[in-house]
């Protein structure tokens, strides 16, 4: 018997990712080949065990979870799958999902879902007719959804009230600090790195920018006191337990806020598009969760057939019903949007409908070859001014002088 040893995204407050692993019996059934899950781990975990072990000699898997974020600094662990994937497979995926999965023109990775943030945000806290007439007290002009980023910092400063509830919350550490700091950067009309791809984030764009996010921290006090410590699952957390009245979250934490064993806003929430930037743009951090076969394989043809066994149609199907999880394939996009609308549920809809906004319009693609090796660079730097340990501008200085080193 065939065994393939995979490496997955999850583990601890991840859990929303094992949802599609239990579909494996299924295609144990199917193949009669067995996937032993070695183990589920978060991605900068998953690529340090991987270099790890590659540097020991010790690599020894066939199917590992990935990112198109990750898609330039990892390439060497992936082979590549062009010639196992016939043009018509490949159709119906997103194109641009394809493309960010490919690195020097070979196909990487298949595309598992769509990893981008919209706003979500305490619909009882907008809809309280006692919070209007305060707010308009207060700021002279009714109390809306924000539309740019001064409207978000006073609706924030508005909905705070330690330490029962916080206006807003974003992550504080590791790459989606610095994935956060680039989408800022890119809606003030600036941009991590330049057209030779060296950094270009060290100018007014960029203060403005960190700026901004020190502010909502430190100045205005609207974020929760242990932000700098926050993970995603934290910032997740927080909305769920009612304890923050807006965050940017992805398309997997909707399935825990339906569910009233996990989440106490149940029929609380609301979606939206995120604010207009200084620059009068709209950019959100993204791409594409997805599975690779590894370069060491030595069961090629069983790990193929798993990839696309965990990308298919109805796998992506199967991860939308379950988590809400957004497909790649546009025949499942159409499949979902035509359920959605006949939906009991309102909001339904009018999420797929900003998600497929904010995928069309407002998405950002990490541009980074090295990009673990940038972000492990800047995001201590942008930290320490989260913290109040430097200005914004040495953090800024001290984070462009260490990403130079590494681009």
């Amino acid at each position: 018997m065939v065994v393939l040893k995979a490496l997955f995204v999850g583990g601890p407050g991840g859990e929303t990712y094992h949802t599609l692993y239990n579909r494996l019996p299924e295609f144990e059934g199917r193949t009669g080949v067995k996937v032993n899950i070695v183990d589920k781990m978060f991605y900068p975990d998953i690529y340090a065990r991987l270099a790890k072990e590659l540097d020991t000699g010790s690599l020894d898997y066939d199917v590992l979870s990935a990112h198109t974020s990750f898609v330039g600094s990892h390439s060497q662990f992936y082979m590549p799958l062009d010639e196992h994937f016939t043009e018509g497979e490949l159709q119906d995926f997103t194109p641009m999902l394809i493309k960010a999965s490919r690195f020097r023109g070979k196909l990487t990775q298949i595309p598992r879902h769509v990893d981008v943030r919209i706003m979500y945000y305490r619909s009882d806290l907008f809809n309280d007719l006692r919070e209007m007439d305060a707010f308009k007290a207060q700021f002279g002009y009714d109390l809306k959804l924000p539309e740019d980023w001064d409207q978000l910092g006073e609706v924030a400063q508005f909905f705070t009230r330690p330490p029962n509830l916080y206006g807003f919350a974003f992550v504080g550490l590791r790459h989606p600090l610095a994935g956060t700091f680039m989408e800022m950067l890119a809606s003030c009309g600036g941009s991590l790195i330049d057209e030779t791809g060296k950094p270009a984030f060290n100018n007014e764009s960029g203060k403005q920018a960190l700026q901004f996010m020190v502010d909502l921290h430190r100045k205005w006090k609207v974020t929760p006191p242990n932000l700098p410590d926050f993970i995603y699952e934290d910032v997740s957390a927080a909305f769920r337990e009612g304890r923050v009245a807006m965050v940017f979250d992805w398309p997997g934490e909707y399935g825990q806020l339906k569910d009233a064993k996990k989440s106490k806003v149940v029929g609380k929430v609301g979606f939206a598009p995120y604010p207009i930037g200084p620059a009068g743009l709209r950019r959100v951090y993204g791409g594409a969760h997805s599975f690779a076969v590894a370069q060491v394989s030595q069961n090629v043809e069983a790990a193929v057939g798993l990839v696309k066994f965990l990308t298919s149609p109805e796998s992506q199907y199967f991860q939308f019903v379950k988590e809400g999880f957004l497909p790649t394939r546009s025949s499942v996009w159409q499949r979902v949007q035509q359920e959605a609308e006949k939906s009991p549920d309102p909001l339904d809809p009018i999420r797929l409908k900003i998600f497929r906004q904010t995928i069309e319009e407002a998405y950002l693609p990490v541009k980074v070859t090295r990009w673990v090796d940038f972000y492990e660079a800047v995001w201590p730097e942008l930290n320490a001014a989260l913290k109040g340990v430097k200005t914004v501008e040495e953090a800024l200085e001290s984070a462009y002088g260490k990403a130079l080193r590494v681009t």
